[in-house]
């Protein structure tokens, strides 16, 4: 992690990449329950957006857009990480094989970030992210993978670009037309 933070811009916006200290572990997908729990306590001790995100099993790829009051990373990774970590030691059980003792570390000491400069920057940065699945083979298609922000953008898109809801049938007001022909189902009489 670096020792200090880049911006002096309000709101200043990073790609992160956080990893676990055994980069063959599964346990953020695995207990994604308590990083979600994680990151709504760190959001709520220290506002920022995710503007993008994808748990890995053994990563965390995120853009956070921070508070031009608070610009500073560092308390809110070590806040997240030191939670999910208690967390996870409180409900994992001892003999777990992606975390031996209680003193294991769990994160990777090193956290990556860059500071997005453009909305260019921050639209690699996002496909980047939500590609991350498929590139590392967990899946074919990105909109595969369950715990990734793709689908909350996918949804976004869906309703900016469909903003009236489709009407219901029963809202149309269609007048029920009678027919004004009879139709018999007999033959006719042939005249004689």
């Amino acid at each position: 992690m670096t020792s200090c933070y880049h911006s002096k811009n309000p709101n200043p916006t990073y790609f992160f990449t956080a990893r676990l200290a055994d980069p063959n572990s599964s346990v953020l997908v695995k207990e994604v329950a308590l990083l979600r729990q994680a990151v709504r306590e760190t959001v709520e001790r220290y506002p920022f957006t995710i503007d993008a995100i994808v748990v890995l099993p053994a990563a965390l790829h995120t853009i956070w857009t921070l508070t031009a009051q608070d610009p500073d990373f560092r308390p809110r990774w070590r806040f997240l990480k030191s939670r999910f970590s208690r967390a996870l030691m409180q409900a994992a059980p001892q003999q777990d094989g992606d975390l031996t003792t209680r003193r294991e570390r769990i994160w990777h000491k090193r956290l990556w970030d860059h500071q997005i400069r453009s909305s260019h920057d921050l639209e690699v940065h996002r496909q980047l992210i939500h590609s991350a699945p498929a590139q590392t083979g967990l899946v074919q298609d990105p909109k595969d993978w369950a715990w990734t922000s793709l689908h909350r953008t996918l949804a976004d898109s869906h309703r900016q670009h469909n903003a009236q809801p489709p009407r219901k049938l029963s809202d149309l007001n269609f007048k029920s037309v009678r027919s004004t022909r009879t139709v018999s189902l007999l033959p006719e009489a042939q005249a004689t």
